[in-house]
């Protein structure tokens, strides 16, 4: 599908299913991302949530490729 996408004169679109705690990553990180996520880790767990930043490491640190 990719090829054929790659290969249409003109615009294409392709539909690619991911984790939902996928996460996309620029090519660099600005320290307002970090402090934005680390907020985000803080009040996870604070508000009993710890269960999604477990899942969110499974799913992109500990995936085999």
């Amino acid at each position: 599908m990719l090829t054929q996408a790659l290969a249409h004169d003109g615009p294409a679109l392709v539909e690619v299913f991911v984790h939902r705690q996928e996460l996309s990553l620029p090519p660099s990180i600005s320290y307002e991302q970090v402090k934005g996520f680390s907020l985000f880790a803080l009040k996870a767990v604070i508000s009993g949530r710890g269960d999604e930043l477990v899942d969110l490491a499974k799913v992109n640190l500990f995936r085999s490729e």
